[in-house]
């Protein structure tokens, strides 16, 4: 069974209603009065561990001496809407020796969410042996491949919010064209479950004989009844077919959807290419040749032959595919870097992103190669990449494993204010498979192994620090912030403006410190305007101070402009406005 261990450091108070009154000076006494209540915990800078989650910004997640972690170790790890985290694992069961699905649900302090099963976790009870779990964002399915007389099928179950596996999906109806399948991916496509991986046909081969790491890529999708969805490709199958070579599970992405809802997913070929299906399982053929995009970069330049990690779609459409590529000349003795190519909507090379459409980093000098294992886009189109570093080349054992991750800003360009020069190298970590989430607030939760067998690890790291992050603890709220801000706009200095404002690991304490830092420009956010709003006269209190409060309360739409008379001239007056300016030029991350 899984064990959580972690500690809780203190309490938090939070505030439940805040008064909206025109009134400035009775608003200003209500918030001097009730933030005296406000000290909330964060960190320092971004890429520093976030010492509010469990111990020092670790958990680690135990299992006793009935089960114990398999080689597949983390499967994947979701950061819910509310704060909560799920990690996914397998877990090998030394009675009957078999891989089954484990899930661990923890709060937003890393303990164990004693809603999630009574015990923070949940285990599968189906028999079988569990190759790949795949999970909807939902975190609320999760399903494999398991080998039954030598033949892979589909598995699927459904785990209710509370934890409880439910014995009416077990397992998935068959395709009668499939013959054997791995699965690699599941997600929901409005009320449909699509479920991507590796298979092979009927009369793929002869007498169906089993041929290792060899097929198609196949997407199956499922109506919410459960039923294969015939309207979806060809009765209810869309497929990869092989392309002059057979392609490993481990070589291709999870399939992702687009803004669209359309099916993409990539794979190594002689470069890297990507596939992109309509929403009703067709080759897209208005997307590069006839549904496939490549990127053509010769083994003389690297290749994604260490295969592709993810596949990610910004905002903005463009496409970015993540993995490791060989540098020299392909030979089996390369180095692999953590690398990153760039399409646009249409499957063209976006020549915007890196250097020519590439993204190529060695994460740890004194360490050869660098795999890319999983990568996750932010809001505001910046991402993360996550995996492992190695003192060997391609084709040798690896004696040396760090946990490697890199920040990069939209085009690519590593963030030089993460980490050291966007880039961090965890020592303790041996995971060749860590995986990795963002939480609402744009915090890294990555789930890895740890270096004691047979322990998981989540990490939690602070992911961006905003231009409002006034008490600098890389944490942009409410309680401490707001608070700040709009005593600031108030008129409030000295010990009126400070006290009772900030949060646990606030490292920016001064009344002067706080003016001269928002009444200097911000060299990493400078299209961040003095005036959130954009009102003529600058900032103020009663139009932004009130707008950033209830933003960073968790409001939106109207809730965060109602009643508030915006003077003529006034930039910004919706919500949708507001909401890209401050995730856009200020480093926010608003839902």
């Amino acid at each position: 069974m899984l064990r959580l261990h972690c500690s809780s450091k203190r309490g938090v108070n939070y505030i439940h209603s805040i008064t909206s009154s025109v009134n400035t000076l009775r608003l200003a006494t209500v918030l001097f009065v009730l933030s005296v209540l406000f000290a909330l915990p964060a960190n320092a800078k971004p890429g520093d561990t976030d010492k509010s989650f469990g111990v020092n910004g670790l958990v680690t997640v135990a299992l006793d001496t009935t089960t114990q972690i398999s080689s597949s170790g983390v499967a994947s790890v979701h950061s819910l809407p509310d704060g909560r985290t799920l990690l996914v694992g397998a877990c090998f069961m030394a009675l009957g020796g078999m891989n089954i699905p484990c899930l661990a649900r923890l709060t937003a302090s890393g303990l164990p969410d004693l809603t999630f099963n009574s015990t923070g976790r949940s285990t599968s009870p189906r028999n079988g042996f569990m190759q790949q779990f795949g999970t909807t964002a939902s975190v609320l399915e999760v399903g494999g491949a398991t080998s039954i007389l030598g033949v892979d099928t589909r598995y699927f179950e459904r785990v209710s919010a509370a934890g409880q596996f439910d014995p009416a999906t077990n397992g998935l109806p068959t395709h009668p064209n499939i013959f054997s399948w791995g699965s690699k991916s599941i997600l929901r496509q409005g009320d449909k479950l699509i479920v991507g991986g590796y298979c092979l046909l009927n009369g793929d081969y002869p007498n169906n004989s089993m041929i290792v790491n060899s097929g198609r890529y196949c997407l199956l999708r499922y109506g919410a009844d459960g039923a294969v969805d015939s309207s979806f490709g060809t009765d209810g199958l869309a497929e990869l077919p092989m392309m002059g070579r057979d392609l490993s599970l481990v070589d291709i992405s999870r399939v992702t959807l687009d803004t669209a809802a359309r099916p993409l997913a990539a794979y190594p070929c002689a470069g890297t290419c990507v596939i992109r299906w309509t929403e009703s399982g067709q080759l897209d053929t208005s997307f590069g040749t006839n549904g496939i995009a490549r990127f053509p970069i010769g083994y003389s330049f690297g290749t994604f032959n260490s295969g592709t990690s993810a596949v990610l779609v910004q905002k903005s459409g463009r496409i970015l595919v993540t993995g490791g590529c060989q540098d020299g000349t392909g030979s089996t003795t390369s180095a692999v870097t953590f690398c990153v190519v760039a399409f646009d909507s249409t499957g063209n090379v976006d020549p915007t992103f890196g250097t020519a459409g590439l993204q190529q980093m060695q994460v740890d000098s004194a360490l050869v190669s660098s795999y890319s294992t999983d990568a996750r886009v932010a809001s505001d189109d910046s991402f993360f990449l996550v995996g492992y570093c190695t003192d060997k080349l391609v084709g040798q054992a690896p004696r040396i494993v760090k946990l490697c991750l890199t920040a990069h800003n939209s085009n690519g360009t590593l963030r030089s204010e993460f980490g050291t020069a966007g880039k961090l190298v965890f020592a303790d970590f041996k995971s060749v498979s860590p995986r990795i989430s963002l939480d609402g607030r744009g915090r890294v939760v990555i789930g890895t192994e740890c270096g004691t067998y047979p322990y998981l690890c989540l990490l939690r790291i602070h992911g961006k620090q905003s231009r409002f992050d006034l008490d600098n603890d890389n944490e942009s709220l409410s309680e401490t912030d707001a608070i700040l801000y709009l005593r600031h706009l108030l008129g409030f200095r000295g010990a009126a403006l400070t006290t009772g404002a900030f949060g646990t690991y606030a490292d920016r304490t001064s009344a002067t410190d706080i003016a001269t830092y928002l009444s200097t420009p911000n060299p990493t956010y400078p299209n961040c305007s003095a005036s959130i709003v954009g009102a003529p006269g600058g900032p103020q209190a009663m139009l932004d101070g009130i707008v950033l409060l209830r933003a960073m309360m968790g409001l939106n739409g109207d809730a965060v402009t109602n009643g508030i008379a915006f003077p003529a001239g006034t930039a910004r007056t919706s919500w949708v406005d507001i909401r890209a300016h401050l995730n856009g030029n200020c480093g926010m991350v608003l839902n």
